[in-house]
């Protein structure tokens, strides 16, 4: 019975194999498309560590400041200016469901569930 190593070896070896045989411009395609599914994976294995790492923090009570829905003051002043900006400028074409929600911002209601803090 072959170990896992010794399989990985031969299935190498097969590769290199292949590889000998192949022209030059397959090569270059081959680096190319090697290249793309290493980027991708890269990508997504960050992506999913990034996750895991908030993750984390979730497991600690410490940590909970973290994830308030805090907005400061002057934040939320300028929120609100740029809500009122684009309500009155008509030339803002928008749906009825969003000028709802900067009307709402303009009317004192902060979005998404966000609280207003001053530092």
């Amino acid at each position: 019975m072959k170990t896992k190593q010794q399989k990985c070896i031969k299935a190498d070896v097969k590769l290199i194999n292949k590889l000998k045989d192949m022209k030059n411009s397959e090569l270059q395609s081959l680096n190319a498309v090697v290249g793309f599914l290493k980027d991708e994976h890269d990508n997504q294995c960050n992506e999913r560590s990034e996750k895991r790492n908030v993750l984390e923090y979730m497991l600690y009570p410490q940590y909970e400041s973290k994830f308030d829905k805090i907005i400061d003051l002057e934040s939320w002043d300028w929120l609100q200016s740029v809500a009122k900006k684009k309500l009155d400028n008509e030339s803002d074409e928008c749906s009825e469901t969003v000028k709802a929600h900067l009307k709402s911002i303009v009317d004192g209601n902060a979005p998404f569930g966000y609280k207003v803090v001053e530092w």
